[in-house]
């Protein structure tokens, strides 16, 4: 609904009501101020925001109270002297003006927004309340193996800010005129592990350079043999560099291993297991009941739980061992 019209908000006008709509998710709270002229709805705030994780364990008419109480203390400029009608999918709220619903935090909420000019509360159905649905949850997330690969643009912006800073002058912030320079020298530059530039990777061929010499003429036995020498040609340079970019990660998990311990551990063993979930500083890491390791499949063991006598797969890098008198 926020990609259609009207794609643009609106000033309120005098006189009339306005009306507030609100829902809360398990995770966040969404509003929207509009307002009826001229037989049309004009937008003229949209509200959102995130539960803090003790917000989240509040009861469904705690929550959709509190977006409300969020969304007034956030539109309190607009809403101050007017006219309001307050829009809920929550039917246990359509009353709070006039008598409790015996919950301290709902009364308590309904006492703070008594400075406000609520004409009436409406309910609505969920299908009428989709603007402020929307604004009250994260988009869906991409599940995508590809966005989760940074391709080293990190590393790359940092070698260009550290050429950059070589060039420039230090009283003259003129950056900008060795910009086109370096990025050309970064593309046509050797790099260590793929030992060919990104310029041969993607062409298949050197760079031509402003003092290179160009042939006058090109002779081919048939029209295509330049597209076919120009395939093949990439076809080696990306097979090499591939094997180049295995030998290097290679090396440099050997590296890694070098200091990094590699327990092994046997069917019988005591160990303690980490502890998953959020902790505090002082919280401990692991459990506090020993654990018995019944399955070894390197890196990945079974443990089970003397006290609850469950079973549970867990990584090598979550064990610690133990010695029981």
């Amino acid at each position: 609904m926020l990609t259609t019209e009207p794609l643009f908000l609106s000033y309120p006008v005098d006189d009339i009501p306005l009306i507030l709509s609100t829902d809360a998710s398990g995770i966040g709270l969404g509003g929207a101020l509009q307002q009826e002229a001229e037989g049309e709805i004009h937008n003229l705030y949209y509200h959102s925001q995130l539960m803090t994780p003790t917000k989240r364990k509040y009861t469904t008419i705690e929550k959709e109270a509190l977006a409300i109480y969020k969304c007034f203390a956030r539109m309190r400029t607009f809403l101050l002297g007017r006219t309001i009608i307050l829009r809920t999918d929550h039917c246990p709220l359509c009353h709070i003006m006039e008598k409790s619903v015996h919950n301290k935090r709902v009364d308590r909420i309904t006492h703070l927004i008594q400075e406000y000019n609520i004409d009436k509360v409406i309910h609505i159905t969920g299908k009428e309340n989709c603007l402020p649905d929307f604004l009250s949850r994260y988009a869906n997330d991409i599940d995508d193996d590809l966005f989760e690969i940074d391709y080293g643009l990190e590393n790359k912006q940092s070698i260009l800010a550290s050429m950059i800073a070589k060039l420039q002058d230090s009283q003259d912030n003129n950056w900008d005129e060795y910009l086109q320079a370096v990025v050309f020298a970064y593309n046509t530059g050797t790099h260590k592990t793929t030992k060919y530039s990104p310029y041969e990777l993607l062409y298949g061929r050197a760079p031509r350079l402003p003092i290179t010499i160009r042939p006058s003429h090109f002779t081919f036995s048939k029209p295509n043999d330049y597209f076919e020498q120009l395939r093949k040609t990439l076809r080696i340079y990306q097979k090499a560099a591939h094997d180049h970019i295995l030998i290097q990660q290679s090396n440099a998990k050997r590296r890694y291993d070098l200091n990094r311990a590699d327990p092994h551990y046997c069917i019988g063993d005591s160990v303690l297991i980490r502890l998953p979930g959020n902790r505090g500083k002082l919280d401990p890491r692991f459990s506090l009941i020993p654990h018995v390791i019944t399955t070894v499949n390197h890196p990945t063991y079974e443990v089970q739980d003397l006290e609850t006598d469950t079973y549970t797969q867990v990584h090598v890098s979550d064990i610690r061992s133990i010695a029981l008198d």
